[in-house]
């Protein structure tokens, strides 16, 4: 009998235990090669963290938001192995994802005007069937507009196999930020934006400590519009401090602070942003400089006629006429491409005369102005092996 009170005894606080559980909130120590950099939101893989989900494939790791319909982010490694001539895949439902969640149809995306974009793209992974599969899982996609995902977006994918090719192995995170609407009668966000987070290594071993302050890390943030098919993917290039700034996440854990510190502010094919050590990760943005010079003359030619019975007196007239320009430089990490320059002259007139006759006078100002904005452009190298 007291056998029996001790194994319910036993029972009870099982279930009390159950009952009691909480979310996991550190993400357990792993070894994914995806994850080499750091896990960017500390994904852990409980389905009690249902939009910080994580997902940990062969060919990828991912944080997976399941009211959102698509991931956080998605990290991989790329380097030529993983490329070869395997056709694309087929879209199928993520049946991995616990039970009682919604799965994302390949049908859901039908009619809404938006792709079905990849995060890690087919292409990144040619090397098998069972590799390239992996990315037509639907978990894999957001709602990309076909501008974006067929534009600059497309273009910047490959040319991150192109880097490979060359000899490097890279670490790419992605995702999108923002929302713009939903598709999938609500399930599926569309976001307002899409960014990417590349770091380019020549091939070789313990990548996280071989990154430094010369390693090419490239920031992307890009509006998921139309009407971008033709810009340049260079046009969208931030810091990862933005990105950082703007998502929560924080890139690069697992590289050494000083140097994830250096690397996250500066902005690829600009001039390098000073950290100053201790004082944690700064935001950088891109900056342009201009020193407009501007002048402006106004000489009047003035001419006089008197009738008067009397004798005509002397008549005198002055004016002068100056501008002071007053110029405004904006210039941002967003969709609105290179910074602007709004140039607008404010003249004060002054004038003085005095005359006894009657008097007709005309003035004919002759005007210059001349600006000079100087631009500087810097691309950080990147090394090859």
């Amino acid at each position: 009998m007291t056998g029996l009170r001790r194994l319910f005894g036993l029972l009870i606080l099982g279930l009390l235990a159950l009952g009691l559980r909480q979310p996991t909130t550190q993400a357990a120590p792993n070894d994914s090669l995806h994850l080499t950099l750091g896990n960017p939101s500390n994904a852990v893989s409980d389905p009690l963290v249902p939009d910080n989900y994580l997902i940990e494939r062969t060919q990828y790791a991912m944080a997976y938001q399941r009211d959102a319909g698509i991931p956080a982010w998605v990290s991989w490694h790329l380097e030529v192995q993983d490329l070869g001539s395997t056709s694309r895949g087929d879209f199928v439902a993520d049946s991995s994802l616990p039970s009682g969640w919604y799965r994302v149809q390949p049908g859901d995306y039908s009619g809404s005007g938006y792709d079905r974009g990849h995060m890690i793209p087919s292409g990144d992974r040619t090397v098998s069937r069972a590799a390239n599969d992996q990315t037509f899982i639907m978990s894999n996609m957001i709602p990309q507009a076909p501008d974006n995902n067929q534009g600059p977006w497309a273009n910047l994918e490959n040319m991150c196999r192109t880097w490979a090719r060359a000899g490097n192995e890279l670490y790419i995170m992605t995702g999108g930020y923002g929302t713009k609407g939903t598709i999938a009668s609500g399930r599926v966000n569309i976001p307002a934006f899409t960014w990417k987070v590349i770091v380019i290594l020549p091939v070789g071993n313990d990548d996280a400590n071989r990154v430094a302050t010369n390693t090419r890390v490239i920031g992307i943030w890009m509006p998921n519009n139309q009407g971008i098919r033709s810009n340049a993917w260079e046009q969208y290039r931030v810091s990862v401090d933005y990105i950082e700034s703007m998502t929560g996440f924080d890139f690069l854990s697992n590289v050494p602070t000083a140097i994830q510190n250096f690397v996250e502010a500066q902005v690829d094919g600009s001039p390098a942003v000073t950290v100053t050590p201790g004082t944690g990760s700064p935001t950088a943005t891109r900056t342009a400089t201009a020193t407009p010079s501007a002048t402006r003359t106004a000489t009047p030619s003035v001419t006089a006629s008197a009738t008067s019975a009397v004798t005509p007196a002397t008549v005198s007239a002055t004016a002068t006429r100056t501008a002071t320009p007053a110029v405004s430089v904006t210039a941002s990490p967003t969709d609105s491409g290179p910074p602007s320059f709004t140039f607008t002259p404010t003249p004060s007139i002054t004038q003085t005369a005095s005359q006894t006759p009657v008097v007709t006078a005309s003035a004919t100002p002759s005007a210059s102005a001349t600006v000079a904005i100087p631009q500087v452009q810097i691309f950080l190298p990147y090394v090859t092996k």
